[in-house]
């Protein structure tokens, strides 16, 4: 087994690692075409396995790939800080996972193609949880114009740190 071998593919990647019957296998780091960064498991000639990618937006990833593609459990990073961990497909978030802002809020919930569906649980600083988030409110929350403290509960539940519940 070669270690440490640079081969560059017809489609403009460019692997350096462990090289064995001309295959890529074992370990190493990929620089794709459109600049985005991989260091981990390798074969099969691409990123298979535990690793770390980095896109070329800031945004990071660490944890399960399959073909060269963020899929399986994961952390996905933004570069504002903000969080998301759970099932990852194609680079997004897929199934159940938490999302936390830089500002402490979490939301826990079912995504789609990295989008909230149906319903959630809001997590605030302040220890309030709604349960029963809509996905609707979720834009304004990240576009700042509203903030925990704004949110009323026409419907679903509201739980205070103190467990005093409110219903909508």
């Amino acid at each position: 087994m070669g270690e440490n071998q640079v081969v560059t593919w017809p489609d403009g990647k460019v692997y350096k690692g462990s090289v064995k019957l001309g295959q890529a296998i074992g370990s190493g780091s990929i620089v794709f075409p459109d600049g985005s960064r991989y260091k981990g498991q390798v074969w099969d000639n691409a990123a298979n396995g535990q690793g770390f990618l980095s896109w070329k937006d800031g945004k990071t990833y660490m944890g399960m790939m399959k073909s060269d593609r963020a899929e399986g459990q994961g952390r996905i990073g933004w570069p504002d800080g903000k969080v998301y961990e759970g099932y990852v497909k194609n680079g997004k978030a897929e199934g159940r996972g938490i999302c936390v802002w830089p500002n402490g809020v979490k939301l826990k919930g079912t995504f789609k193609k990295g989008t909230l569906t149906g319903k959630g649980t809001l997590i605030c600083v302040d220890g309030k949880t709604y349960s029963n988030f809509e996905s609707t409110m979720l834009n304004h929350i990240m576009s700042g114009k509203i903030n925990c403290s704004q949110i009323s509960i026409p419907y679903g539940t509201m739980t205070l740190p103190d467990g005093t519940l409110y219903k909508g």
